[in-house]
């Protein structure tokens, strides 16, 4: 099964308060990719995509034109920009049905 799921302001306004989240639930072999059209970054601006990895918080800029990907089941979280929408489109594939 493929999930595309585009975020276009609605989900991440300026100055957003984000939860932490997986994509799948544990035991899945799923994988989330995330892409960062803007064509702009501050990184004044804030917006990275943050994780949680060994009980340490790591955080992806968003660059123009990056694309990023990880295990679905990795604790995350999009931060908001200060000042204007985040804008990002996120792919989920669940590769367990196709094993």
């Amino acid at each position: 099964m493929v999930m595309v799921i585009i975020s276009v302001g609605v989900g991440h306004p300026p100055k957003d308060e984000p939860m932490w989240h997986t994509d799948a639930a544990p035991g899945k072999d799923s994988t989330t990719w995330i892409y960062f059209p803007d064509y702009r970054y501050d990184l004044e601006e804030g917006g990275e995509t943050q994780f949680i990895l060994d009980d340490e918080i790591y955080g992806i800029i968003p660059q123009p034109n990056r694309m990023i990907s990880f295990p679905a089941q990795v604790l995350h979280r999009a931060t908001s920009l200060r000042t204007r929408y985040r804008f990002t489109v996120a792919i989920k594939y669940d590769f367990t049905q196709h094993r």
